[in-house]
């Protein structure tokens, strides 16, 4: 009763006969910390086998690859005989050149020799205020791929979300704030700490985020020094909202604090519990959200509320986009 389009399909089967290579491997460049692959389409008949080898330009002989650390960090080796060979973190030191080897009953066919380039991505120091200006009109974040490297004081006291290794801090220098969030590898720092971020861009429900990983050797997270103070909180009037722009490129990840707010609090004995969003309403009537980081054991977690109006209440400036 109708009509039925089928698109992007594979088709998975063996090659017989003797060892050949269908498909040659294909030279690649990558930069320093990204991941690197080669592939090769090869077969025949079992019992058959697959190895790749690596030798430097010059080099007397050629080495054997092997699955497991790469040697250089924390980068890794898969695939080493399989038809697909992955090079995770790769270093400059594993730049050279690959071959690939299919040997079965009747013999060796050896690939043709492919090169990885490995070229060092450039950092770009950067004020925090100009990567909020990288989105389109619609406030998508353009730019994941370029390493920006950002000073700033710590503003949050603990790690803002839970279950660990996730962390999440926000950093703020003479031009605005962010936040900054990875998964282990990396010293979590202190309110007053005096940071460095070296790191790619990514975005959470609309919340630029600084976003090291883990065994990346580009990526970084440095505690310059400590004890600093922090920011004056900027006063946050939300008697009449921001525009948009204003809110994305001037004051997310900001320090901030609301003056004169009723807390809404319906609990006999209100206190603060974390993952949780309590309203505030300003004396005119309009109402914004006050929401507890969720990690349980953060310091201000527990701590009793003032009653049920604030002189001040005083934070970062997030979103998100689900809520």
């Amino acid at each position: 009763g109708g009509t039925c389009r089928v698109d992007n399909f594979t088709i998975v089967g063996t090659i017989a006969g003797p060892a050949q290579i269908v498909k040659q491997p294909v030279s690649t460049t990558n930069y320093f910390g990204d991941n690197a692959f080669f592939t090769v389409v090869a077969g025949g008949d079992a019992p058959i086998t697959y190895q790749w080898y690596y030798f430097t330009n010059g080099a007397a002989s050629t080495n054997l690859l092997m699955d497991g650390s790469s040697g250089y960090g924390a980068g890794t080796i898969t695939g080493s005989s399989e038809l697909l060979l992955d090079l995770t973190f790769v270093n400059t030191n594993q730049a050279g050149n690959y071959f690939f080897v299919v040997s079965n009953y009747s013999g060796s066919v050896t690939s043709s020799v492919v090169q990885l380039t490995v070229n060092m991505r450039p950092l770009i120091p950067a004020t925090i205020s100009s990567l909020h200006l990288l989105h389109d009109a619609n406030y998508a974040l353009t730019d994941t791929t370029n390493l920006y490297v950002v000073e700033g004081i710590v503003t949050t006291p603990a790690n803002l979300v839970s279950p660990d290794p996730a962390s999440s801090f926000f950093v703020q220098d003479g031009t605005g704030g962010m936040d900054v969030f990875f998964r282990g590898g990396f010293p979590f720092p202190a309110a007053g700490d005096h940071v460095r971020i070296t790191a790619p861009l990514l975005q959470f429900n609309g919340l630029l985020e600084a976003a090291p990983v883990n065994g990346n050797p580009a990526h970084n997270i440095e505690i310059l020094d400590s004890g600093n103070p922090l920011p004056a909180p900027q006063l946050f009037d939300f008697t009449t909202l921001p525009t948009p722009a204003t809110v994305e490129e001037s004051l997310e990840g900001r320090y901030l604090y609301v003056t004169n707010v009723y807390i809404g609090v319906t609990n006999a004995d209100p206190h603060l519990v974390g993952g949780e969003t309590i309203f505030m309403t300003n004396l005119t009537g309009q109402v914004y959200r006050m929401t507890m980081a969720n990690n349980p054991i953060l310091g201000p977690v527990g701590y009793p509320l003032p009653g049920s109006f604030a002189t001040s209440v005083t934070g970062v400036l997030s979103q998100s986009q689900t809520s």
